[in-house]
């Protein structure tokens, strides 16, 4: 809550599968979503961000073969449909999932294997 209270959103919540999906307004979050614990509304359980260039990896650039090469096998490969897509707000494509400790990084591709967001996601 002190993160949304710093950052305010541009608008009220979108659903998300296990919490709600926050747009904060501030410029440096552009295309960057907070993902809040609908069970402690208090508690971010996840950033997903569609804007992002970070250690070799660039949202609308990088295809899924360099991330592989870069960062090894995922833990998981999943596929996303279209109905599953929409759930996240994102294209359909494929999930891969990768663990960092008590936390998951999920890097997730459009069809065409080209990366459209980076997950980073809590335990709930």
């Amino acid at each position: 809550a002190q993160v949304l209270a710093a950052f305010p959103p541009m608008a009220d919540a979108d659903a998300f599968p296990g919490g709600e999906k926050y747009l904060p307004e501030e410029g440096r979050f552009r295309d960057t979503a907070l993902i809040v614990s609908t069970s402690e509304p208090s508690r971010i359980i996840g950033i997903l961000s569609r804007r992002t260039n970070v250690f070799g990896l660039v949202t609308g650039l990088t295809v899924r073969a360099d991330a592989t090469a870069l960062y090894g096998q995922p833990l998981a490969s999943l596929p996303m449909d279209a109905d599953l897509a929409s759930l996240y707000g994102l294209q359909p494509g494929m999930l891969d999932v990768y663990g960092t400790g008590e936390h998951e990084l999920v890097f997730c591709y459009n069809d065409t294997g080209i990366l459209q967001a980076l997950w980073l996601r809590s335990p709930q």
